[in-house]
């Protein structure tokens, strides 16, 4: 299970939302081979695009801040 299968149209709506034009440019490589991907200047300007982008998981940050807190005022003496 490689890469390309995990791509599908609605991967376009992210590009589109990256960059100029992101959604044609997602569909001009997205019609091509996986093979060709790499030589594709359209993939090139998205895969930019893509990897400058800041992965956060803020529900987990949340999530773990949420049972921090309630732990403190449980705990008075951590002894």
């Amino acid at each position: 299970m490689g890469l390309s299968s995990c791509v599908t149209q609605r991967t376009a709506v992210i590009f589109d939302v990256l960059c100029t034009n992101g959604k044609m440019k997602a569909d001009n490589f997205m019609a091509k081979n996986s093979t060709e991907w790499n030589d594709d200047p359209c993939y090139e300007d998205l895969y930019r695009a893509a990897s400058t982008m800041k992965v956060v998981n803020d529900s987990a940050e949340r999530a773990i801040a949420l049972m921090q807190q309630y732990n403190s005022s449980l705990t008075k003496n951590e002894e």
